[in-house]
């Protein structure tokens, strides 16, 4: 695990495939298998879309738990619509999300909206 953190600033289109390929690139270094780094990259990629259009970023961090490891995201400016995530959970898009990742959060605030998910790995 060469770095603590990563920060990808999602202005265009182009910042969700590098956030997408971050994920996946880190999720490698920890080891996790190519399903569980599919799934990672996945979900990163659907919350930094709803980001993009905020101007949001998101921010990749390694994480432990006990004898887990584990990479977390944070992702500041989702831009869900003014209803928050209720029109997204009907959808079930946030449920998606939330199937994907071990540990889920969704806050929606006054100025920006943020969601922090985390994969975890046990330790061998």
């Amino acid at each position: 695990m060469e770095h603590d953190s990563r920060r990808v600033d999602l202005l265009d289109n182009y910042d969700v495939v590098v956030a997408r390929q971050t994920a996946r690139e880190m999720a490698r270094d920890l080891g996790f298998g190519l399903t569980d780094q599919a799934r990672i990259a996945t979900a990163v990629s659907e919350v930094a879309r709803q980001a993009l259009r905020g101007q949001g970023l998101i921010i990749f961090s390694y994480v432990i738990k006990g004898l887990e490891r584990g990479l977390e995201c944070t992702c500041e400016g989702c831009a869900w619509d003014k209803q928050g995530g209720a029109a997204l959970a009907e959808r079930g898009i946030l449920g998606g999300i939330e199937r994907l990742m071990d540990d889920f959060e969704a806050t929606v605030g006054p100025e920006k909206d943020i969601v922090v998910m985390r994969k975890w790995r046990s330790g061998d």
